[in-house]
């Protein structure tokens, strides 16, 4: 089990005590671990997935997916498979990935894996809906970009051998294809446009800047990393009117952009420096209010940003775990009203007790059902909640939704007590108090064989 805390944007600032405190900040973990993540990971509709590189137990090399969703606070394990794994990308249900020789793709509804071999090596895989599209490499330092549509199976060439020009880093957005193109006689690079809507029409962003890095579309926004008087700037194309612009220049190395609806993030490594460090500092643009902001706070040597809705995520490079750090930039938290329980699979709403000085309610669960309470606490200077099961194979866990929105989920060994039981104390910052309002509990059979008993208490001081 792992440490999980998810927090959104708020006003107050809490510290959650599991048996230290533990400062709280804008910016909380989605993964934490000892195994390894890189740029293996996407985020789309508010799911984040990544890829973990593990030794099983023959100390053997492995690697699985996994998802945390943030309208449920859940974090699962999607597949774990012998295949190797690189360049993760999912569209809903299914997930496509590379072992650098071809293409997987994971229906997790269906539990259906699909090998799309090749008789050369296949990389980079991105998907939306039914369509799949991949670089493959041809030898020569070229490549082509592939596409294959689920539903059909139909295979399609988007670019065609060529001696001298060679196509990677593709991106998808509903009937939309982008990708760079290499002139590899000249040394220069272009992005190009593939519209299947139109039987396959190509066309190229003009005077594009020197392309450094992938770019990514969403909708009719097309945004990538160009040089531009040698320094590396984030640009941004519309489709729709044709212009292309610096999104904010500045005399810094901006890497790694990403786009959704009318959010950019990229990372900052500061001003240009000969020798680009490891990491940087995670910057999010509003092109609403063309304002600019820093999300990562004081934290450094961040990596791959991702957006997605209101929240950005990204990996901390200053350990080899790449923790995942989840951001909101929401003016205020998710409202989690009596409707929304039935979001997690298996929810059961259940009484919602009186809240007194101490309340204590018992009840039974099944592996993969989740109970919910909820109180209204008065005025304090802290809140506790202690959750007890018997069953020592039984695992539980207990997340905890404060009224502005901020989600805490904890296992058994998060107290550092491996004693059937969590036991967690939320306290004032400074002149703040506890958050007023309906708090949400929710209890969740992670690994329950039959049957479980458990009770689950709060109190406050």
């Amino acid at each position: 089990m792992k440490w999980q805390v998810f927090c959104f944007l708020t006003a107050l600032l809490l510290i959650v005590i599991p048996c230290l405190a533990q400062e709280i900040s804008d910016a909380e973990f989605i993964a934490k671990g000892d195994a390894a993540r890189y740029d293996a990971f996407a985020f789309k509709d508010n799911v984040c997935v990544w890829i973990e590189y593990d030794k099983d137990e023959n100390n053997m090399l492995q690697s699985s997916i996994h998802k945390y969703n943030i309208s449920t606070g859940m974090q699962e394990t999607v597949i774990a498979d012998p295949s190797g794994k690189f360049s993760v990308d999912f569209s809903g249900d299914r997930y496509v990935w590379s072992d650098q020789r071809a293409i997987y793709l994971y229906n997790e509804t269906e539990g259906k894996l699909t090998y799309l071999s090749a008789k050369n090596p296949q990389n980079s895989p991105v998907i939306d809906g039914d369509i799949i599209v991949w670089v493959e490499d041809i030898g020569d330092k070229r490549s082509v970009i592939r596409m294959y549509n689920i539903t059909s199976g139909e295979y399609t060439p988007v670019t065609r051998e060529s001696l001298f020009y060679s196509s990677y880093y593709p991106a998808i957005s509903g009937d939309k294809i982008v990708f760079v193109e290499e002139d590899i006689v000249e040394n220069t690079r272009d992005i190009l446009i593939y519209n299947m809507s139109e039987t396959g029409y190509l066309c190229e962003i003009e005077d594009v800047p020197d392309v450094h890095y992938s770019p990514v579309i969403n909708g009719d926004r097309i945004v990538w990393t160009g040089k531009y008087d040698d320094y590396y700037t984030t640009y941004m194309y519309n489709m729709t009117s044709r212009k292309k612009s610096p999104v904010n220049f500045t005399k810094s190395a901006q890497l790694c952009p990403d786009i959704s609806g009318n959010h950019i993030v990229w990372l900052d490594f500061g001003p240009y420096p000969q020798k680009l460090p490891l990491g940087g500092d995670v910057y999010l643009h509003n092109l609403d209010t063309n304002t600019t902001e820093k999300v990562s706070g004081s934290m450094s040597k961040q990596d791959y940003p991702k957006v997605s809705g209101n929240y950005v995520v990204w990996l901390d490079s200053r350990s080899d775990a790449h923790d995942i750090y989840l951001y909101s930039f929401l003016d205020e938290g998710r409202d989690f009203s009596s409707e929304d329980k039935g979001i997690i699979p298996g929810s059961t709403p259940t009484p919602l007790p009186t809240p007194e000085k101490k309340v204590r309610y018992y009840s039974k669960i099944l592996q993969g059902e989740t109970e919910w309470y909820s109180l209204t606490p008065s005025k304090s200077s802290q809140l506790s909640f202690e959750l007890r099961w018997h069953d020592n194979e039984t695992e539980l866990s207990m997340s905890v939704i404060s009224p502005s929105g901020n989600i805490w989920r904890f296992t058994d060994i998060d107290d550092e007590k491996n004693d059937n039981a969590i036991r967690i104390t939320i306290v004032k910052s400074g002149s703040y108090f506890v958050k007023d309002g309906k708090w949400n509990i929710a209890v969740s059979g992670d690994v329950v064989s039959k049957e479980s008993d458990y009770d689950i208490c709060w109190y406050q001081a």
